[in-house]
């Protein structure tokens, strides 16, 4: 028995009026946000026939991409068409339509919940929650919402495949939303035919949802409808089409290294952690409902734990399905989501309602501070892109194609993509930047440090750079090489100010062989090198190093472990402060330099030496504005300890013979007098220190 479910009903209400309300003000929203977001690397390079020089200027010429493309690249010409197609008609087009996919997203994840008319409290709710969820757990928005070839990509492919599976989702539970009529045998098959040619991620898990759906049906109901069987020959068919075409071979070929299958098994798990661990909170939320649903008495409870069994294995086999591919980027896990936040709204309607009202109204706050500081960060990215515009447009004016922008203030995040030129001229996304201007060559204008290997070898690696506060996550840049574009230099983006101190890590992995053949530092026209023989002695081994050694023109480094380090300094990096402290007589003690850079005092500013049979002790600080310090004398009690004068040289020398009346906060230390010119201090404790204050007051006099 079937049964005839009608949708068309017209009532207008409170409730109804509310969302059509919250989806206007959803899509003006997304519809700015869109409009804020520039062109990025795919953008560039699509705007002109694929394989050639000329600009895409009719559909005859998306046509000749797309032959190009299935041969040459991917299977994805359907949606590489549509990317083409909004940028030959203008991205305004593209602004609108996917702002309308957005909300249709939302109506589409509650269609999926329970089918409904979108006219009562319940579909209220159930709107407001479904935008909660999918604003915050929607993997890597930037990539998969704003960006207009991520967004056909992911977002466009995935209502298309929603779309398309919401009968089958209902035939489930017996329920007919489609006619059994030729016009539905005919539309679904078109529908499975776009959804199997959409893209790779979103057709493996429509091919795993219709096919345990199909068993399903049989077992229960001995029997399908013709629409089921059209649409999931189209699905297959259009598959076959995606995942047979000849440019995966050649892609795979052209990009990426030969790796084995166990480097590739293993790149694979590396990336699932990774992406795990980004998104831990949807798998815990799904996890603690599912185990509360699953010991909930409720008559419905099974119907409901298993279409949410289907959705998240679904999703999930989109996750595994990339063990295929040799990169995993969090984005191909888009359809994958929504799939088990779909499961999570399934599973909400247990919880009880007030506490919904309260969890609701608690998340709405982070939301909306959420939403405001996006507005602003990609505000400020639209108005960085005119004026870098402005920048090329008066550079071609005046003959000059080789042009150095400014970088973005807006750093890359989860909601906001920068696919950006860099310092490396001949990277990728300068390449395509500059063919689209006109121009011979584009980089950022910024310091960058180069590092030249002899060789690719895949791996990611990482520049630190002390600016005066050691060295930590927030000062660091990141270079990597993944496939055979990438070519065998790494540009590391530098700080434009004073750097003390470097520490190169080169790679993640162990027993690996780096061989470099020179550095090279540049910024503006300052512009330092330095060969195999310099970095031999410049590069200190600190950790994971196994060997280092010069062989003819290179430098071949061995790792031992996952975290090797090499620290360096050269003529580049800032001499910093330097502090000599001359003693009355030699000392043999453990001496600790701290200087405050205006956060106090702390262990990872300070400079600890041990003076041995010495009467000097000369320290470089690494930082020029400096605050205050404060100087340890050693830990051991009833010393005596003299001392002739502190010498300060920053920008200038200062020397500090009165120390006396110029040492503050004496702690675990008594003032033992002058005598022929030398403070002499007494040590009380196991921690004795004095402070030298306000040190900008002393080279301002």
């Amino acid at each position: 028995m079937k049964i005839q479910i009608s949708v068309d009903d017209k009532t207008l209400n409170a409730y109804r009026v509310s969302i059509i309300f919250l989806s206007i003000i959803i899509f003006g929203y997304f519809l700015k946000l869109n409009g804020f977001t520039p062109y990025w690397n795919d953008e560039f390079a699509y705007s002109f026939i694929i394989g050639s020089d000329t600009r895409v200027n009719s559909m005859i010429d998306i046509i000749s991409s797309q032959h190009y493309l299935y041969f040459n690249w991917t299977g994805r010409v359907i949606i590489q068409s549509l990317v083409q197609f909004f940028l030959l008609i203008g991205k305004d087009y593209f602004n609108i339509i996917n702002s309308i996919l957005v909300v249709f997203l939302i109506y589409l994840v509650c269609s999926f919940v329970r089918i409904r008319k979108f006219n009562t409290k319940d579909d209220l709710r159930d709107f407001i929650i479904a935008t909660l969820l999918l604003w915050s757990l929607i993997p890597v928005m930037g990539q998969t919402i704003f960006w207009l070839a991520g967004a056909v990509n992911y977002l466009w492919a995935t209502v298309i495949v929603l779309t398309f599976l919401l009968p089958y989702r209902y035939l489930i539970e017996g329920k007919y939303i489609i006619k059994n009529n030729i016009t539905s045998v005919t539309v679904m098959f078109f529908l499975g035919l776009l959804a199997g040619c959409s893209h790779e991620n979103t057709v493996v898990t429509a091919l795993a949802f219709v096919g345990i759906t199909f068993v399903f049906v049989m077992y229960k109901y001995k029997r399908i409808p013709y629409w089921f069987v059209s649409g999931t020959i189209g699905l297959v068919i259009g598959a076959a089409f995606l995942l047979l075409a000849p440019g995966n071979g050649v892609r795979k070929e052209k990009m990426y290294f030969d790796i084995s299958l166990n480097d590739q098994i293993n790149g694979f798990i590396h990336s699932l952690k990774y992406i795990l661990n980004e998104q831990m909170t949807l798998f815990i939320l799904f996890f603690v409902l599912f185990i509360f649903v699953l010991f909930k008495r409720s008559k419905s409870k099974a119907v409901d734990i298993g279409l949410v069994a289907l959705l998240f294995v679904s999703g999930i086999i989109s996750y595994l399905a990339m063990i295929a591919s040799p990169e995993f980027p969090t984005r191909s896990t888009f359809i994958g989501v929504i799939c088990i936040i779909i499961s999570i709204m399934i599973l909400s309607s247990y919880i009880n309602k007030k506490v919904v009202y309260i969890i609701m109204l608690i998340s709405s706050i982070p939301f909306f501070l959420s939403v405001t500081n996006l507005y602003k960060e990609l505000q400020t990215v639209a108005h960085e892109n005119d004026i870098r515009e402005k920048i090329v447009t008066e550079s071609i004016a005046k003959g000059n194609v080789e042009v150095r922008l400014p970088a973005y203030s807006v750093k890359e995040s989860d909601r906001v993509f920068i696919y950006d030129i860099t310092s490396n001229p001949k990277y990728t996304a300068n390449d395509h930047f500059a063919k689209y201007y006109g121009l011979k060559s584009v980089v950022i204008d910024a310091p960058v440090l180069i590092v030249d290997l002899k060789d690719p070898v895949i791996n990611q690696y990482q520049l630190y750079y002390d600016t005066g506060n050691g060295f930590n996550e927030n000062d660091t840049s990141y270079a990597g090489i993944y496939n055979r574009t990438d070519g065998n230099k790494l540009y590391f983006d530098l700080p434009d100010k004073p750097i003390y101190k470097f520490r190169f890590d080169p790679g993640i992995n162990a027993d690996k062989k780096i061989v470099i053949s020179k550095i090279t530092i540049q910024n503006g026209d300052i512009i330092k090198r330095y060969d195999s023989a310099q970095l031999k002695k410049m590069l200190v081994p600190q950790h994971d190093i196994a060997t280092i050694k010069r062989t003819d023109e290179y430098l071949e480094l061995i790792t031992s472990g996952n975290d090797p380090q090499l620290e360096f300094v050269n003529d580049y990096t800032d001499k910093g402060t330097k502090v000599t402290i001359d003693f009355g007589a030699k000392l043999t003690e453990e001496v600790q330099i701290f200087y405050d850079l205006g956060n106090g005092f702390s262990e990872s500013n300070s400079i600890k030496t041990n003076v041995s049979n010495a009467d000097n002790l000369v320290a470089q600080l690494p930082a020029k504005n400096i605050y205050n310090l404060r100087i340890d004398l050693g830990n051991e009690p009833d010393k005596v300890i003299g001392i002739k004068s502190v010498s300060i040289e920053r920008t200038r020398e200062i020397n500090i013979k009165d120390i006396n009346n110029k040492a503050t906060s004496l702690v675990q230390l008594e003032n033992g007098g002058v005598k022929d010119g030398i403070s002499y201090f007494i040590t009380k404790g196991n921690d004795p220190s004095f402070q030298i204050a306000d040190l900008d007051k002393l080279f301002e006099n």
